[in-house]
């Protein structure tokens, strides 16, 4: 949560940050009752609907390089902006309980920040 107040209104994203020593993506698509990446996933949207912003999820696990992260977000966000981000590394979409796609950190980062924030309120005004 952006603890600035004046950017805290312009910030259109709440951040849920997670790492783990390891993280198990086939527990998606499994009769594994607990699926700690729903849970985190879960967890970042009940808290950015509680603020009407777009919920990010960014995970990590233990050995993965410094500045790399799996991203999460809405998959109806991620079609609007795929256009503007990377795609060096693939993404996926994860249809089941709930929808969301993933992604490489570094992708979303070489996107234009204004670019991206223009469709962040398009999205939310939506």
């Amino acid at each position: 949560m952006c603890t600035d107040e004046s950017h805290a209104r312009q910030f259109l994203f709440t951040v849920e940050a997670k790492s783990y020593r390891e993280i198990n993506f086939e527990h998606l698509i499994s009769s594994n009752t607990r699926v700690k990446l729903l849970e985190f996933w879960d967890q970042a949207k009940r808290d950015s609907e509680k603020v009407d912003k777009i919920p990010l999820l960014f995970v990590r696990y233990n050995q993965m390089e410094r500045d790399l992260h799996y991203l999460f977000m809405p998959t109806k966000f991620f079609t609007q902006i795929s256009h503007l981000i990377g795609d060096k590394y693939g993404y996926f979409k994860y249809v089941g309980s709930t929808t969301f796609t993933v992604l490489s950190s570094k992708d979303f980062f070489v996107a234009d920040y204004n670019l991206v924030r223009k469709l962040a309120k398009s999205y939310l005004n939506g």
